[in-house]
């Protein structure tokens, strides 16, 4: 009988913790989802009809841990210049939250034929941007 009881009770105390992680996750991430929406815009510097850099801002976030952006432009307007001469295709330079150790690349590349830009990184630690 004590074999059965203590079975019973291991159960009981297992479905507990189980169902307690299962709150604590809900909740975590309830603050998570209370934080208002990052901005995203961009920003340019030059003149018209030269070479002009446009960075992507990222503004207003308390926890960035990574973004994927994908723009799309008027070849016939516009041409991206290769920032990695070193690889193959045309890339962008990642800024400073995205080249800095711990950070990885995951897509950087621009299609000219279609006026596609995708650009995809991570960090392993969350990043703060304030406006």
């Amino acid at each position: 009988m004590d074999f059965f009881r203590n079975r019973v009770l291991w159960r009981w105390w297992r479905t507990i913790a189980v169902m307690g992680g299962l709150l604590w996750s809900l909740l975590a991430g309830q603050q998570v989802l209370a934080q208002p929406p990052a901005r995203l815009y961009l920003q340019t510097a030059g003149v018209a009809g030269q070479s002009v850099w446009v960075e992507l801002v990222a503004a207003d976030t308390a926890a960035l841990y990574g973004l994927e952006v994908a723009l799309a432009y008027d070849p016939a307007v516009v041409a991206v210049e290769d920032m990695q001469a070193d690889r193959p295709g045309i890339q962008l330079e990642p800024g400073p939250l995205f080249s800095a150790g711990g950070a990885s690349v995951l897509e950087n590349r621009v299609e000219p034929a279609t006026g596609t830009i995708v650009f995809a990184a991570v960090t392993r630690t969350p990043v703060a941007v304030a406006s």
